[in-house]
């Protein structure tokens, strides 16, 4: 464009001081090469196209966020029957339960491996349009579960939920009754129904490390085995050191009479108690509860609904307040997640 310019204003220079009947054929010259030298398209007609593009795919990412939040949704009435399940549901209520669970279940993942989603990801990926890190992470994370989630049928994750409340309610009648045979055989059918979904959907990773995977992403079993190494080196002399110790002196293991169990150990004072602490931990209870249960655990639906669990024992006080102090992390990391737009429901 700069060499348009230039040659136009030379040619003017020239072309002024002589008589008009030259300025014609000056025309015809400057017209082919001006037609050569300019752009296939106008700065504006391309600062258009690429708005346009830009435009298309910020729509697309846009369509693809309102999917994956449809999924967090619908997972988090999931969690909702979980926690009904084992803090409110009665006993006779298991089979019933059983089906909803295998019911919401195949929804979800109908929803997961919908092709829409596969589809935008790839029109976001074509693109070609930069985007913030969030925005990779977000696209990076839906390929990886979408990918994931479509090498297995949805029969069999409705499968895998029915399960889970059938073996649920085995475990609390076996433990009630001390009876580990009891539970043995659905345990052994839950852990190859879990290692059948690993095979499937993340056939390139050993099979441990698939299991690991979907509750710490990316850590491995050969990772771990650093960890637990680094981590035994120290420990196993500081056991032994006190093992010594308490050999020496076996009244280091006697118990205060103050924090020995009994009927002032009164499991309502307890659940009090262990609110307070809660609270000063930083658990929001305008955002979660805090509930009973045969085994602690942290559920809920969303950030902005975390539900925490314990079991209090008059004879041994330490189970709840354990109990809270551990679920109390569990609970804060999800009171915590983010909830600015862009980010909130997102994986």
């Amino acid at each position: 464009r700069r060499e348009i310019v230039a040659f136009c204003s030379v040619v003017a220079v020239m072309v002024l001081p002589v008589t008009v009947a030259f300025w014609k054929p000056a025309l015809a010259l400057i017209r082919p090469l001006s037609q050569k030298l300019s752009w296939s398209r106008s700065p504006q007609t391309r600062i258009c196209a690429s708005t346009d593009s830009i435009h298309g795919m910020k729509a697309s990412y846009d369509a693809l966020c309102d999917k994956l939040r449809t999924v967090s949704y619908l997972e988090g009435i999931m969690g909702l029957l979980g926690w009904d399940e084992q803090v409110m549901m009665s006993p006779g209520s298991e089979f019933a339960r059983g089906k909803q669970k295998a019911a919401l279940a195949k929804t979800i993942h109908e929803t997961k491996t919908d092709e829409e989603i596969g589809r935008l990801i790839r029109e976001i990926e074509s693109s070609g349009e930069p985007m913030d890190e969030v925005m990779k992470a977000n696209l990076r994370e839906a390929k990886l579960r979408f990918e994931r989630n479509r090498r297995m049928p949805s029969s069999l994750a409705s499968r895998a939920a029915e399960l889970e409340t059938t073996a649920y309610g085995i475990w609390v009648k076996a433990r009630e009754q001390d009876d580990f045979k009891m539970f043995a055989p659905i345990l052994n059918e839950t852990i190859e129904l879990r290692k059948e979904i690993c095979r499937i959907t993340k056939p390139d990773m050993p099979l441990y490390d698939a299991a690991i995977d979907s509750f710490d992403p990316r850590m491995s079993a050969d990772r771990l085995a650093d960890i637990f190494a680094a981590v035994k080196a120290d420990l196993t002399p500081l056991i032994r050191r006190i093992a010594d110790r308490v050999a020496q002196d076996p009244s280091l293991q006697d118990i205060h009479p103050a924090l020995r169990g009994g009927p002032e150990w009164d499991p309502a004072k307890q659940a009090a108690m262990c609110r307070e602490i809660a609270d000063a931990l930083g658990f929001d209870p305008a955002r979660g509860r805090m509930d009973v249960s045969v085994h602690p655990f942290t559920g809920g639906s969303h950030p902005s609904d975390v539900r925490i669990t314990t079991r209090y024992s008059a004879d041994n006080w330490l189970e709840g307040l354990a109990g809270t102090v551990h679920e109390c992390g569990h609970a804060m990391y999800e009171q915590g997640r983010p909830d600015a737009p862009g980010l909130a429901d997102l994986p």
